[in-house]
């Protein structure tokens, strides 16, 4: 779709993955805590922050060009500090944690037509406190599908 991406990721043990099965063509390992001297700066239009649970964000804004855009939709449950110094040059953070009805349509007939599918592993409800803790730890390589239909 003439996009480069870019994932971040603060585990090394993913970076091999991200690039075989997200087909990233980078993929930038943040240490955990990481400060924005530590990454890339000035580079990315916009950045999509999935990450679900507490993290700096200061590194990604920092990292952003001009006029960039920081859109979380994953959105952590903690309060999250933004320096209003990383907002000059236009800056802009964005959110949403999920879209519209039509939206969705929109973006899944996206997906359909240009054949991107997401790696998702389903899990049992008996499965969640593992899942969380995988998410937590930084050790999760998917995001998780509860399955209550087929549940034992």
């Amino acid at each position: 779709m003439g996009a480069n991406v870019t994932a971040f990721t603060s585990s090394a043990s993913k970076v091999d993955g991200i690039k075989k099965t997200l087909q990233a063509d980078e993929v930038v390992l943040v240490p955990r805590g990481g400060k924005p001297s530590d990454m890339i700066t000035a580079t990315f239009d916009i950045i999509i922050d999935t990450a679900s649970t507490e993290h700096n964000v200061e590194p990604y804004i920092h990292s952003l060009k001009p006029e960039g855009v920081f859109c979380m939709v994953g959105l952590p449950n903690q309060k999250i500090i933004i320096d209003p110094y990383d907002l000059l040059n236009n800056k802009t953070i964005a959110g949403s944690q999920i879209g519209s009805i039509a939206e969705c349509k929109e973006l899944l007939q996206f997906c359909a037509e240009h054949d991107i599918s997401s790696d998702v592993k389903i899990i049992s409800p008996q499965e969640l406190g593992s899942a969380f803790e995988a998410l937590e730890t930084g050790t999760a390589c998917n995001r998780y599908v509860i399955d209550f239909i087929n549940e034992n």
